[in-house]
């Protein structure tokens, strides 16, 4: 099994690429005046196990087809942010189902660093697609308090979501308590 790392430009000219195996790490770096010079390591500091080297290998693919996607509209990335989406939305059900804590931090870190990174469609469509009825209203409420700061352009389908969370709020902890909980989150 083998990972790329995805390539890096390095001063605008000096194209840089690293390689991840098992039992190596070989960085290929392409120079200015197009000669490629490369280094093998056969033992490397850190020991990659399946699982590592597996995410490095998800991230490598998903970088790349991110790259191939980018500025353009049409079916890929669509389709891979519906397939994030859905893989994000299942964990949270699965992890709410568990502990709520446990789904309240998994919530906060990844929508957060959605954000960041600048995936707000994906994060839109998870906001679109979460079925409220099988969260807790904890969860519920920090997907409301993340998202918060993105509210408006970024996050079109926000408001449709917080008029389904307040519904499902009003029903749960009737509309006084509900108010107060939700106040500032719209």
């Amino acid at each position: 099994m083998t990972a790329i790392a995805p390539e890096k430009r390095i001063a605008g000219t000096v194209k840089s690429r690293v390689m991840y195996t098992k039992n190596s790490c070989t960085r290929r770096v392409q120079l200015p005046d197009g000669t490629i010079k490369e280094k093998t390591n056969s033992s490397i500091d850190i020991i990659f196990d399946e699982n590592i080297l597996a995410l490095l290998t998800y991230f490598a693919r998903l970088w790349d087809s991110r790259s191939e996607t980018s500025g353009r509209s049409g079916a890929p990335k669509e389709e891979g942010e519906k397939e994030e989406a859905k893989e994000f939305i299942e964990e949270v059900y699965r992890r709410d189902s568990q502990s709520v804590d446990a789904a309240g931090d998994f919530v906060f870190d990844r929508i957060d660093r959605m954000l960041s990174q600048g995936e707000f469609g994906i994060c839109d469509r998870v906001l679109r697609e979460i079925e409220v009825l099988r969260l807790s209203t904890f969860v519920l409420t920090a997907l409301l308090n993340i998202t918060s700061a993105a509210k408006g352009h970024r996050l079109p389908s926000r408001p449709g979501f917080f008029s389904r969370v307040r519904d499902r709020m009003v029903e749960v902890r009737g509309a006084d308590r509900a108010a107060r909980i939700l106040k500032g989150l719209e």
